[in-house]
Parts: structure tokens; sequence; C-alpha cells
């Protein structure tokens, strides 16, 4: 059966409308109902529960609108201000989710209380979204728990052998899930981040995206405590006993004709289907723990890219080159969003060269975007003579200044920024820094990326999302020195 003859025609409707973030609430206030109540949803306590809860929400929907952008003729009513209530704007809401299929409403014959009923696509459905909308999840240690499993019942032996290889078999295709879930979220942000123009909008994506969504509930969980490559071994080892083994093998092909999938089949043939899936098992660890290792170098690749981004951005050019790129980039990026928004180029473009007049007569210099237009003649005169570079530059000279730019940002540089700013506290904040000048700035991104990515000589700690300070928008860290630090 295909996905749309079990949908109906204008289930997703509502998720694709001007007030699909309205309707996207009341959907996970339907969820929440459905927690609470099962089969008993009443539709009163619907409405209730949007009133309580989204009463600002509310009060931006417009039943006229939303109406209209359907395809409905307009639902007006006599009184206006009943019209903009809450109560109407949510039996509004209620009445288009039932239309579009997500729920039938039907009265109960004996009370008359109208009650929700919520097909099996449509749960499934809200299932899907309050995944999506939620913040908090978690990874299951599921490497662990296969181990855990095998091992027991390596030792004992006993009546559930056979479903104990049935679960290593189900948590191997979650894990192979899992891990192909990591590899791609990583490629996506790897991309994404070719498309970042700011520095700080580079240490966002790591640090608020990334590192929470990616890194800190499932890279690091995978590594550490559930680690692929501490127990995939072990679970190897164990199986490929069993596999060597008439005595087991013919244990669990008798354990295995009590299944209802098995009951039917013959005893050779549940031999064959045991050990292939043993040695399944064998192939997708094994497997797995290769694609890791491909993981870590994808994740630490991802990581470098990450710190070279912020320091080329850091250190983007502030020529008149540099700004003319900036202009062209932040050009194309209005250009590809205007395809979405219906915007007309040729007009963004228009505006765009009304600003700069440039012709055979004149040329760009440093004064060019400044207004009014200061323009010049260009100077033909003759150049003054230049002596041998030779007499002024010297290896010495070449060498000397390297290392004074390599020393200029080095972990020198950057630790005794540091200690010039603790002094003798214990901890800072992001403003109780000296930020005079871009080169302190640089040092101090730069300690705070070092104190992400390894043990440092301090820890950080994020306290808020974003403050103004010293004429930088930043996120507020806490710092906390070290014993080490001295």
């Amino acid at each position: 059966m295909k996905l749309f003859d079990k949908l109906p025609e204008n289930f997703f409707s509502p998720l694709s409308r001007k007030y699909r973030s309205i309707y996207a609430f009341s959907l996970l206030t339907l969820y929440d109902l459905l927690l609470v109540q099962k089969a008993d949803i009443r539709k009163q306590d619907y409405v209730v529960a949007l009133r309580n809860k989204g009463s600002e929400l509310m009060e931006l929907f417009s039943i006229a609108i939303d109406s209209q952008e359907n395809g409905d003729e307009a639902v007006h009513n006599e009184d206006s201000e009943a019209e903009n209530s809450i109560q109407f704007k949510s039996n509004y809401i209620i009445k288009e989710l039932q239309n579009c299929g997500w729920f039938q409403i039907e009265k109960d014959a004996k009370t008359q209380v109208e009650k929700i009923y919520l097909p099996i696509y449509s749960i499934q459905m809200l299932e899907l979204i309050n995944k999506l909308a939620s913040d908090a999840s978690f990874y299951l240690p599921l490497v662990h728990q296969t181990y855990s499993e095998l091992k027991l019942e390596d030792d004992k032996e006993d009546d559930q052998m056979f479903r104990t290889l049935c679960n290593a078999k189900h948590n191997s295709e979650e894990l192979e899930l899992s891990v192909t879930t990591l590899k791609h979220s990583i490629k996506v942000f790897g991309t994404k981040l070719n498309q970042v123009t700011s520095p700080n909008e580079a240490l966002r994506q790591h640090f608020d995206s990334f590192k929470n969504e990616i890194g800190d509930k499932i890279y690091h969980p995978m590594k550490t405590y559930d680690s692929l490559g501490l127990y995939t071994q072990p679970i190897i080892q164990i199986l490929q006993k069993w596999q060597r083994d008439d005595r087991i093998i013919q244990k669990l092909v008798n354990q295995a004709k009590f299944d209802v999938n098995y009951q039917k089949k013959s005893f050779e043939d549940i031999t064959k289907d045991v050990l292939k899936i043993i040695q399944n098992l064998i192939d997708t660890f094994s497997n797995l723990n290769k694609e890791f290792f491909s993981i870590d170098n994808d994740n630490a690749d991802y990581t470098e890219a990450v710190q070279k981004k912020v320091n080329f951005l850091s250190f983007s050019d502030k020529t008149m080159k540099g700004k003319i790129d900036a202009i062209i980039n932040h050009l194309a990026e209005k250009l590809r969003m205007s395809h979405s928004d219906n915007i007309d180029q040729l007009d963004m473009i228009d505006d765009v060269t009304d600003t700069i007049c440039v012709n055979s007569q004149v040329f760009i210099d440093p004064y060019s975007l400044n207004m009014p237009h200061d323009r010049k003649t260009a100077d033909t005169s003759e150049l003054l003579p230049m002596d041998d570079y030779s007499d002024f530059i010297t290896d010495d000279a070449i060498v000397e200044f390297m290392n004074r730019e390599v020393s200029l940002y080095s972990d020198e540089a950057i630790k005794k920024y540091y200690l010039e700013n603790f002094k003798d506290k214990k901890e800072l904040t992001s403003d109780e820094f000296r930020l005079d000048d871009l080169n302190d700035l640089v040092l101090y991104i730069y300690g705070i990326v070092k104190a992400a990515f390894g043990n440092y000589y301090f820890d950080i700690e994020k306290l808020e999302d974003e403050i103004l300070y010293k004429g930088y928008i930043m996120p507020k860290y806490k710092f906390i020195r070290k014993e080490t630090l001295k």
C-alpha cells in the first residue's frame, strides 16, 4: 500500500500554512492529552488546554487569513469580539484538524459528551512531531546491553538463549541506524560550515548546535561508556564460540522451534537460519567498529575545520578588496534567499548599482564606498626607483618576522593573556576581560576554543546565550581557573 493511500489528501495542509506553528502547537497539545487521558480525550478538555497553554499564540492567529489561504470562504460571526476570542479560534483550529483527517469527533450516546479519537497514522505522526520538537533526548547503551545479555547467556545457557540472540539482532539494527545517523550528521554540519561567514556563527553552530545535538548526545556516549571499541571484540568472541559449538547450536534450534516464526520450518532450515543470524551479527559488529573508527576521523576533521574557519574569519581581509568581497557575498546570500521570498532580483541589483558608480573615467580607492563619493584621477607619473630588496630584506629578517607573527597568537600568548585577566581570581566571566583591541578578542576566542576541545588551563561554563560587551555581541561564559594554571 502506498503512503497516500493511508493518509487523507489534506493531512499535511495545516503544517504548510502561514500559521503552521500554531497548528503544530495544537497537535503537540493533543499529544500531551493523549498520553494523560488515553482513550478518553474530551473535546472540551482539548479546547481548555489550547486556551490555557496557547493564549499568546492564539492572539496572533487570524481565522480570516487562514480561511483565505486554505481556499475556504471566510468564517464570519455576527459578534466580532466573539470571533476574535480564544474559544472561537480554538474551535476553528479543532474543526480544521478534524477536516484534514487528524482525528474524529464523536458524541457519546449516553453522556452527550464529544470525544476525540485518533487513527493509527495520526498517533504515529504525533509521536514523530513530538520527538522532533523535543530537546530532551538520550542515547540507549545498546552495545553494553548486547554484551551483558550475551555474556549472561554464555555463562548460564538457560532457555532464553535464542531470545537473547534475537534481541542482539534487533540491537545491531538499531546501532547501525545510530552510527549511520551520526556519520550523516557530522557531514551535514561540515557542509553547513562552508556557508558560515562570521566567526561568531561558526562558534554558535559548533557549541550550541553540534555539541548539544550530536557530540554530547550521540558521539561521546558511543565512544565512552557504550564504547564499540571496548565491547565489540568480546561480543564477537561469544558469537564465534556459539557458532563453533554444535551443542549450543542445537540448543538454540530447539528453543527457536517454539517461536511463531519458525514453527512450520524443518530442523535443517532452522539451523541454517540460526547460523545465518550469528554470522550476520559477527559481520555487523565488525563493520560497526570499523565505521566508528571512520567517524572518529570525520569528527576530528570537522573539529579542525571549525578551528580553521574561526581563525580565517577572525583575520578576514579588512582592506578595500575585503570589503568588496563582503558586499558581494552578502548580495549573493540575498539573491539566494530571494528565490524563496519571491523578491525581484533585478530590482535588488539595481539598488546595489545605484550606490556605486564605476566607469572607465574613475577608479576604486579606499574612499570609494564612503558618502559622498570622493573621485580622483589616477596618478600616471613615473614611479620612484626602489633599492634592491636584498639590501633591506634578508633571510634573518624574514625568519624574525615569521616568528613574531606566529608568537603573537601562540599558546604562550594565550596563556599570558588569560593570566593577566585572572590575576589572583579563581573565576571570571566574559564581561570582566580586557578587550582593548582585535588582538585581545582573538586571544579570548582562542582560549575558549582550546578549553572546549581539550584539557586546558581553565574550564568554561556557559551562562547566557548573548551579551553586549565592548561593542561585541558574544555568549557569556564563566571561566574557572584550574590549580595547574600558574
